[in-house]
């Protein structure tokens, strides 16, 4: 993760809260996808990322709280590698949108909600294109505490991101929605200049 801030930078006094944000993830523990009907290893295995890129303003408040809004946007790959037969049986998809955000944050420990604008489901959602299609809405809340000390940074955080599918009644499935759910914890470390 990347952060700039500007307005310190070229100190401009009322820009001291404007930052731009850069994150990216990897997943690194790729794993073979199991049928549930059989029980047998399909050739899909999982390959995700996640990329975030915003701006971001805080405010402080009372001389305590600090208020931050936050404006981007985040790419979550889910997707899968192998064979065209194997991926067209899992989730495959990547969420691209667009992200609103709130946070309020008193010392050290916050909490943040985001809803996500989802603009493309990826794969997934041209599964339904011809008939009928797809819906798709996301939301991600996160709580974390961060510390400073000296010109040293950091931060733990956990999350959960939710995307909540709504698909037409097509024949090509035998449900009408799904929901992706995915937790994660994160650690960040860094230098303040």
């Amino acid at each position: 993760q990347l952060e700039l801030w500007p307005g310190r930078l070229a100190g401009v006094r009322l820009l001291r809260g404007f930052a731009l944000v850069g994150r990216f993830q990897y997943g690194i523990n790729s794993q073979t996808v199991i049928e549930d009907e059989n029980n047998a290893a399909l050739g899909a295995r999982t390959f995700w990322t996640s990329l975030e890129v915003s701006a971001r303003q805080q405010f402080l408040i009372a001389g305590k709280f600090i208020a931050e809004v936050n404006l981007g946007y985040a790419g979550d790959q889910h997707q899968f590698e192998g064979l065209d037969s194997d991926i067209a049986k899992v989730p495959d998809a990547y969420y691209q949108s667009v992200k609103i955000a709130i946070l309020v944050d008193k010392l050290e420990p916050y909490l943040a909600a985001e809803n996500r604008i989802v603009m493309s489901g990826g794969p997934l959602a041209k599964r339904f294109d011809s008939t009928g299609g797809s819906d798709v809405s996301g939301f991600r809340g996160a709580l974390g505490v961060g510390v400073k000390v000296g010109k040293i940074t950091g931060r733990v955080e956990g999350s959960l991101t939710r995307y909540s599918w709504t698909f037409a009644d097509n024949g090509m499935t035998d449900t009408n929605g799904a929901v992706d759910s995915i937790k994660q914890v994160s650690i960040t470390a860094g230098y303040a200049y």
